[in-house]
Order: structure tokens, then C-alpha cells, then sequence
């Protein structure tokens, strides 16, 4: 399982995280855009910024240590 996510700088002001947030939840919701990812094998859940933080935190504790040992480089 993978995911997809937009995500923007650091240093983005809140007011842009949260007016794109809001945005794409409401994107999420509509029925032509949701039937279009569906037919396209992917599952719209949307969630908050805090949320993606979190499993952005996760799966880079968890895929880290593998990468590492993998001993995996940028070419």
C-alpha cells in the first residue's frame, strides 16, 4: 500500500495549509472527482495536516532504518 499527499515548505504560513486543506477536502466530496480517482485504483480519504505529519513521521521511522541497511543512494 502506498499513498499520495500534497505537501508544501516548512515555512508555509498556516493560513495557506489551511486554505489548501480546506480546498482539497472539498475536492474529496465531490462525487465526479471521487468516482475519477476511484475508476483510477486509488482510495480518496483526505485527512488534516496534523494527521499527514503523523504518518509521514511513522513511515519514516519505519522505512528509514531499512533504507539504511538497504544501503540505498540517490544516483
Amino acid at each position: 500500500m502506498g499513498w499520495v499527499a500534497l505537501v508544501a515548505p516548512a515555512q508555509t504560513p498556516r493560513a495557506v495549509i489551511d486554505r489548501w486543506s480546506t480546498l482539497i477536502a472539498g475536492a474529496l466530496q465531490r462525487p465526479e472527482f471521487r468516482d475519477k480517482l476511484i475508476r483510477l485504483g486509488v482510495e480518496p480519504t483526505g485527512t488534516t495536516p496534523e494527521a499527514l505529519a503523523a504518518i509521514i513521521a511513522a513511515d519514516t521511522a519505519r522505512w528509514a532504518p531499512i533504507i539504511k541497511a538497504a544501503d540505498f543512494t540517490l544516483e
